[in-house]
């Protein structure tokens, strides 16, 4: 069952198809393409399709107003109160359906928005009700959606050192008063003689580097 049936002359069929897309993204379903299936005459189709619709939405244009068919399928929407005209081109259409106001499309190419094609969606919704809230946003938030009875899995946190900052703190404040000692020791060491004095003093260099690095390393950490 389809929500609306568009009447339309076949030779139309190039300038329609905007107009049934874009009632189709308004959320309705269209019945509107004439391919006829297999083993079904067209007349059986039609009157099967026009007969599922809670809305005729007729197309009148040049082409429309001297169609049988389009004739027929207005006068049986009109019988049930259904019928919804639209104009896409400027013609005198038969008496019988001038009574009921019709949505001006004229030269419209299916360019939202448009305030003709805003006027029939209002028609049409108070004929039939407004549209079908569109069902992929409903899949989309379901995709989002935590399982019943399980917990969010935590994010992962960031790997942090096991000394605390007062702990870290404590150290370099035990290599800053080492150090200097040290370095004392090893001066006065270093008045034994002149190779020990050059052994000593590359002691104390690399010793001062070590000190240098551990500090580097702290800052970095704290």
């Amino acid at each position: 069952m389809s929500d609306i049936f568009v009447s339309y002359a076949s030779d139309d069929k190039s300038r329609v198809e905007p107009l049934a897309k874009s009632l189709e993204a308004k959320g309705w379903s269209v019945w509107w393409d004439r391919n006829i299936p297999a083993g079904k005459t067209f007349d059986e189709v039609i009157e099967e399709a026009i007969d599922a619709a809670s809305c005729i939405v007729v197309v009148w244009s040049g082409k429309s107003i001297s169609s049988r068919w389009v004739r027929t399928e207005a006068d049986e929407g009109a019988n049930r109160q259904i019928l919804v005209p639209v104009f896409i081109d400027n013609v005198k259409i038969p008496l019988a359906f001038r009574r009921i106001q019709a949505a001006n499309l004229i030269g419209w190419q299916g360019t939202l928005p448009h305030p003709g094609f805003d006027q029939l969606v209002k028609d049409i919704s108070g004929l039939i009700g407004p549209p079908s809230a569109p069902q992929f946003a409903e899949r989309s938030s379901s995709a989002h959606a935590r399982p019943h009875g399980k917990s969010p899995v935590p994010a992962p946190q960031p790997h942090r050192s096991s000394a605390s900052p007062a702990e870290r703190k404590q150290r370099v404040g035990l290599i800053s008063k080492t150090i200097p000692i040290a370095l004392l020791v090893l001066w006065l060491f270093g008045f034994i003689g002149h190779v020990g004095g050059i052994l000593i003093h590359l002691l104390l260099l690399l010793s001062l580097l070590l000190f240098i690095i551990n500090i580097g390393r702290w800052l970095a950490k704290a």
